[in-house]
């Protein structure tokens, strides 16, 4: 089989799976993948490579001698071992502060988490900090990231830049203290957005809600003895007209 060959059925297989909903480039990155993962072995085991870069479970041997069902669950197990083991983690109660573009948005890990260069983590001492006022703290730094990012089409503000910034750390009964203060704030802003949101709806009922009772003539107190209209109607039916009138012509000037 020549080259050709090789690249004309890699890429008709392409085909195939584009019509499965994978398009092509899914298709060229996870075949870029594999290659890689074929020529580490085959460079570690010819000697251009001193020892395998790749850990044992994530060598081409392993991926070549399965099939089917069993090498697709082995092939997305090693790509999650991959990427946990390169990427950093934080442990729960971490905040993550947003560092490019939308600066100062924050949020807390509920579980063990990675995140990108985009994304600043803060993990507290917590015999000096405690999780939930730090998360408070960074709430209140986007004025210094604005001050602080760097002058291009998109703000950012990298991670040195930003292992400059300083808190006040208070004394830890302080610490509590405040975020209860907080979070009372934070609930009754709930309670007062709750409210607008029903007074909002209440208006946008209310004017559909008023037509409807115009029309039935429930605005305002009704007499009893009043003609009905459809009875006043059907009389002014029946009335013949007094006198016929007839729209004056357009009169036409003689030249």
């Amino acid at each position: 089989m020549t080259t050709q060959d090789i690249v004309q059925k890699l890429w008709n297989l392409c085909d195939v799976l584009r019509d499965d909903g994978i398009n092509y480039s899914d298709y060229v990155t996870e075949l870029v993948l594999l290659l890689f993962i074929k020529m580490e072995f085959e460079n570690a085991e010819s000697g251009l490579l001193q020892k395998h870069r790749l850990p044992a479970y994530a060598r081409w041997p392993e991926l070549r001698d399965k099939s089917g069902l069993n090498l697709l669950r082995h092939y997305r197990e090693t790509l999650l071992k991959l990427s946990a083991s390169e990427a950093r983690m934080v442990r729960p109660g971490a905040v993550f502060v947003s560092c490019i573009g939308n600066l100062g948005k924050v949020g807390v890990a509920g579980l063990p988490m990675a995140f990108n260069q985009q994304i600043n983590a803060v993990e507290f001492d917590s015999g000096v900090v405690t999780d939930r006022f730090g998360y408070f703290t960074c709430m209140t730094l986007g004025p210094w990231l604005l001050e602080n990012s760097s002058a291009t089409t998109i703000s950012i503000v990298n991670k040195g830049r930003f292992e400059q910034v300083e808190i006040n750390v208070p004394p830890l009964n302080e610490q509590a203290e405040i975020v209860r203060r907080v979070e009372t704030l934070f609930a009754f802003a709930d309670r007062l957005e709750a409210r607008l949101q029903t007074a909002q709806t209440a208006a946008d009922r209310l004017t559909p809600s008023l037509l409807v009772k115009a029309f039935r003539g429930e605005l305002v107190p009704q007499d009893p003895n009043d003609e009905p209209a459809s009875e006043l109607l059907m009389r002014l039916a029946k009335q013949e007209p007094t006198s016929n009138t007839k729209r004056p012509g357009r009169k036409v000037k003689s030249t």
